[in-house]
């Protein structure tokens, strides 16, 4: 009876583990904005940038000449991302700083793939209002 509790409670835990594992994409760190042909106009992809975040639910938390700081937080801060976007007159990043619960494994490149569709519809949206604007 034991031996059977045990196999039952190996397959559970392995079906956690890989749940967990299917809910994680590669990501890198840091991802490049698209490309904007250059010189950029610093005035108006800050203001993209704080938009965009803004349109996303992001929250700005600081912004200084070149570094636009911000989080997004789902189920009242249990889930949260924190990102930097830096910017110059040649292009625009989008970098990870921190996060809470979202399974993220720095060495392996994984977080979970919500994150990665986060900072890609950001991306997307801060293209679209600097070709807009």
């Amino acid at each position: 009876m034991k031996s059977i509790k045990a196999v039952i409670l190996m397959v559970v835990l392995a079906f956690c583990g890989l749940s967990a594992y299917a809910q994680t994409a590669e990501f890198q760190p840091v991802v490049k904005g698209y490309a904007i042909e250059a010189p950029i106009d610093s005035v108006k992809i800050a203001k993209s940038i704080k938009q965009a975040l803004l349109k996303n639910n992001w929250i700005i938390d600081s912004t200084e000449a070149g570094v636009i700081k911000a989080h997004f937080e789902k189920s009242n801060g249990v889930i949260r991302a924190d990102i930097k976007i830096t910017y110059t007159k040649e292009s625009y990043s989008i970098v990870y700083v921190d996060s809470k619960n979202l399974d993220v494994d720095l060495e392996e490149g994984y977080i979970h793939r919500n994150y990665v569709r986060w900072v890609n519809n950001l991306n997307k949206i801060i293209y679209t209002l600097y070709l807009t604007e």
